[in-house]
């Protein structure tokens, strides 16, 4: 903003009194190198800013006017709990400015001038900045200035950072020139001293170093010139910790030694590795540092389970989830180039298309029976290498082979590969043998056209003394490279040694290769031990941590799968480009940035443009509430029309739409894809189970039970949901008290969670909270915090039905302690339905706390735009409709409704409508929801019942006798073993009396 053109008024100059645009100063709190900040007040928005002005002596410089004003956008953007806010960026007759946040508190440097502060707090202070500073490398922001003085601890004990990019002229410029070393000395990296480029790394550095001066009150490399400290920078190793304290742990000393390499390369790689080795070496002592970790809960964690954002309830359809998951494996060892950018063209890259198949394993030693698969699979990983080669996954190949009638277990003979290679489009086909294992190992292969079926060139390699299968298949790579004749930006690229980007363990490997086959099949038992076995071997083994993770992820189990994506961020160096991208992207997805993880994915597309699964996992991580969901599916197919899980996605996505035609279309051609695999069938329940066709939907939960029992728990879970809506309660509690007694915990909490909805659904309401005691009293006893908080809000949802309002609320602050005390980012949720409870409870105060928590939560919560606060939409309609603001109820409800529709956005819409008077779209909606059937239906207790009775107020309201009569009787029926009459169903009954006379 500018007040004029520069030229008719001399520079401003800040003093007390004075105003600058809506900001009035009044007085001067500091001043530095590179401004002038004044303490002001907003009189616009009424609250305290900080003013910082560019000095006069640097404004008349037009460069650093404009790097001053460029940078501060940049961090204006910023948004994190550690970071000190930019509200505005402008000019004022000639005097470039920020206004920021203003921070009640101290300088860090003030503080450590009294001496060192305790471990506990300075770890807590420096996971909390790790996470700022994380934030600020994603958007591209380099600090380059990181000192105790550009560090202030607010009145809450919370760190956080200033100047992000700003603090860049240094106070001596016989040393230190613009634009080469900017920075301040004794904090600067080596690499920064010498006036090189910088990048995050020198960041990390100086986080070393603060804190080292937080343990110890010294600065490490402290001299009494300047020139001196940079020479102990540049060629002196610090002290050890122990030196000042002798009870510093060994723990805190490596992270130190780790940040203060002179060797970027050898420092950490990313904040994000910094905060989860600082996170692990607090737990180790937690009991010393408990306090410590409260006053800095700004930091996130690297898993980001802090700031998850979570959806309204739980995701519905687990398998169409878990295909997002699937996505991943196959996506995992076809990593792409390192190259920054591709030099080919789409077109170039579409004809290179290439399917291997299983080598052929001649040699005859016993023990090497898949070394045949290991090959093949080292291939495909080594030529993915290069961004003129789309290599087809082995996934893919026994997906299509599985299509075409094959067993999945047996190899691919050379005729059926012949039939595979043109269905997914690939140009030539590469099959090989070995023919030889000891005491040097000898491959061959040969490339065929796929068109003509001719042999376009054969290779052969032999391995020397001591060289293994991971050195060799290197060799063939670069013959069948050479062979294929690419262009000749080809020779330019990067060519790792495979063991570098995967294992150098075969044994780890094999176990791999098994596990990833055993989840594209649905079979986490399975896949979860091989994928064990193969980080037993192999503890640095990147991508097995990652699918790990995915499928922890795929069954709920968010500890653990934070935990291995922990590590595969730890290992990170260790993986392929592609596999480093997914895995920055599971981390930003966890972490709640949305746009940041998709952007990640879009990285593969935009080089792999012509890649079906390159499409596939950037639509299932975007979800089908993304607009482009349905178009990046049909992109992937486009690709591969033999892509069976795009299917399965697009049918679910047209479900959602109300498009059945669409969905059961594409749920057939799923099925022509996998007939003899369980989830097709599964996933065909669900679609007719959504249409409201629950004979159908039982059909094919069946026939997924049948081709295996133990497929996952979904089918027996979903076909006790179908029996309970069908009213055979015997049948269902046979199968949920079936997975109730089985070997697994997961399974075993579902059953029992069956038991206790279908007894909730029915109103037995003893037995329901009978059991729901139990379970709380297991899951107290076992530390299982998410089965703890999930049965207390069920808890406190029943004893708000029966009216026991004081119990009700003891049950859901109990809830919502747990959400808070640990950390269950992904449970925010909880709050939404405190504000119901609150509300029924005629507490309107409490409704109004849980709102303020879930405003909290969005304003901590990293910018995004694919962040949507639905539960804090929720539960303001949840109060509006307490306070009985019809059009603020409508107003919500809408915005929930379009984002996520199941039964309560449908049952609150509904019920908003109905109170605002717009019967006609009232009963349109609460149709919907009385016929809205998924796995999470009984779950979703009371509203699952008490929608059919608002229906019925609905067609009362618009004089439809009949269907009135119905929906009442309906909603009796439901609750027919009902231990207690609630107040809905003497309303119920007695509107059916007036109606239906002798009823």
């Amino acid at each position: 903003m500018f007040d004029d053109d520069g030229k008719t008024q001399p520079a401003f100059t800040p003093e007390a009194g004075r105003t600058v645009n809506q900001y009035r100063i009044l007085a001067k709190i500091g001043a530095g190198g590179m401004g002038e900040v004044y303490l002001a007040e907003d009189t616009k928005l009424d609250r305290s800013v900080a003013l910082k002005f560019l000095p006069l002596s640097l404004a008349v410089d037009p460069t650093l006017r404009a790097r001053f004003t460029r940078e501060a956008k940049a961090v204006a953007s910023l948004h994190h709990p550690n970071i000190v806010h930019v509200y505005e960026v402008g000019e004022h007759r000639k005097r470039p400015y920020i206004a920021m946040e203003h921070v009640d508190g101290a300088p860090l440097q003030d503080i450590l001038a009294k001496g060192p502060i305790a471990l506990p707090t300075a770890l807590a202070y420096l996971e909390a900045l790790a996470g700022a500073v994380e934030e600020a490398h994603r958007s591209g922001v380099v600090h380059r200035d990181i000192k105790p003085g550009n560090i202030v601890v607010d009145s809450s004990d919370r760190p956080k950072l200033l100047d992000f990019g700003l603090a860049v002229l240094p106070r001596d410029e016989a040393i230190t020139k613009t634009g080469t070393t900017l920075g301040t000395v004794g904090y600067m990296a080596p690499e920064q001293a010498r006036g090189e480029a910088v990048d995050q790394r020198s960041d990390l550095f100086s986080l070393g170093v603060v804190l080292y001066e937080m343990v110890t009150g010294q600065q490490p490399f402290r001299a009494e010139t300047e020139v001196a400290t940079l020479e102990r920078v540049l060629h002196r190793e610090q002290d050890p910790l122990a030196r000042f304290r002798a009870e510093v742990p060994a723990g805190v000393e490596q992270i130190v030694a780790k940040l203060l390499q002179k060797d970027p390369a050898l420092r950490y790689q990313t904040a994000a590795d910094l905060a989860a080795d600082i996170k692990r070496e607090r737990r180790s002592s937690e009991g010393s540092i408990h306090s410590a970790a409260m006053s800095a809960a700004g930091a996130p964690d690297v898993s980001g389970d802090s700031a998850t954002p979570a959806k309204k309830r739980p995701a519905w359809i687990v398998p169409a989830a878990l295909l997002g998951a699937l996505a991943i494996a196959a996506f995992v060892f076809k990593p792409w180039d390192r190259v920054p950018a591709p030099i080919v063209s789409e077109a170039d890259a579409s004809q290179g298309r290439l399917v291997i198949l299983d080598f052929q394993n001649l040699g005859g030693v016993e023990g090497n029976e898949n070394l045949g698969t290991i090959v093949s699979s080292l291939l495909v990983t080594d030529l993915s290498e290069s961004h003129f080669l789309q290599i087809v996954s082995r996934q893919r190949l026994f997906e299509v082979a599985r299509s075409l009638g094959h067993d999945p277990d047996s190899p691919i003979d050379h005729g059926l590969s012949e039939e595979i290679a043109r269905k997914v489009g690939g140009r030539w086909m590469l099959s090989g043998t070995i023919l030889q294992t000891e005491p040097n190992l000898v491959l061959t292969s040969q490339i065929s056209d796929v068109g003509s079926g001719s042999v376009a060139s054969s290779q052969r390699v032999t391995g020397e003394a001591g060289e293994g299968v991971f050195t060799v298949v290197d060799k063939l790579t670069r013959a069948v490279k050479s062979d294929l004749a690419l262009p000749s930006g080809a020779d330019s690229e990067d060519d790792p040694a495979v063991a570098l980007i995967t294992t150098n363990s075969p044994e780890a490997y094999n176990h791999f290769i098994k596990g990833r086959d055993y989840f594209s099949r649905f079979f986490k038992a399975e896949a979860t031990e091989e994928f064990e076995r193969a980080i037993e071997i192999d503890s640095t083994f990147a991508a097995a941590y990652l699918l790990l993770s995915v499928v922890k992820n795929s069954e709920r189990r968010t500890e653990e799968a934070s935990e291995y994506l922990r590590h595969a961020v730890r290992h990170i160096d260790k993986a392929s480009w592609r596999e480093r991208l997914l895995i920055q992207s599971s981390v930003l997805e966890q972490r709640g940035q949305m746009d940041s993880a998709l952007t990640k994915l879009l990285e593969i597309t935009d080089r792999t443009p012509d890649d079906p699964d390159a499409w596939y996992i950037l639509a299932v991580t975007a979800g089908r509430g993304h607009p482009n969901f349905i178009k990046w599916n049909r992109r992937a197919i486009e690709a591969d029309s033999s892509l069976a899980p795009a299917y399965n996605q697009l049918a679910y996505a047209y479900m959602e739409d109300e498009r059945f035609e669409e969905a059961n279309e594409m749920i057939r051609r799923y099925i022509a894809l996998q007939p003899g695999d369980p989830n097709p069938y599964d996933s065909q329940g669900d679609i007719f189970a959504a249409q409201g066709k629950l004979e159908e939907a039982k059909a094919a939960y069946q026939k997924a039970y049948e081709i295996k029992p133990d497929f996952l728990y979904f089918s027996r879970y979903k076909l006790g949901v179908i029996n309970v809506l069908l009213g055979d309660d015997d049948e269902a509690l046979r199968l949920f008290r079936e997975l109730a007694d089985g070997d697994d915990a997961e399974e075993r909490s579902i059953g029992r969670r069956g038991v206790i909805e279908t007894h909730l659904y029915r109103g037995r309401f003893e037995a329901a909270e009978e059991m729901l005691l139990t379970e709380i009293a297991d899951a107290e006893a076992s530390d299982r915090y998410r089965v703890l908080l999930l049965r207390n809000q069920t808890l406190a949802y029943l004893y708000s039905v029966l009216d026991q309002h004081e119990k009700a609320l003891e049950a859901i602050e109990r809830a919502t302690a747990l959400f808070e005390e640990h950390s269950l980012g992904d449970f925010e949720w909880v709050h939404e339905a405190a504000t119901w409870i609150a509300c029924r409870a005629d507490r309107e105060d409490i409704a109004e706390r849980e709102i303020r928590k879930l405003e909290d939560i969005e304003e901590r919560r990293v910018g995004d735009a694919e962040s949507f606060p639905t539960n804090l939409y929720a539960a303001r309609a949840n109060l509006a409709m307490e306070r009985g603001q019809d059009d603020e109820v409508v107003r919500w409800t809408r915005l929930v409704l379009d984002r996520f529709a199941d039964t309560f956005s449908l049952y609150y819409h509904g019920r908003a409508l109905r109170l605002a008077g717009q019967t006609s779209q009232a009963i349109d909606v609460l149709t919907r929801c009385d016929r809205f059937v998924n796995e999470e239906i009984l779950t979703a207790f009371p509203l699952n019942s008490f929608g059919t009775y608002e229906l019925g107020l609905a067609y009362e309201d618009a004089d439809r006798r009949d269907d009135a009569i119905a929906a009442y009787e309906k909603f009796l029926g439901i609750w027919r073993d009902a231990e207690y009459e609630t107040a809905e169903m003497k309303d119920a009954a007695a509107r059916l009396a007036v109606l239906k006379p002798g009823s």
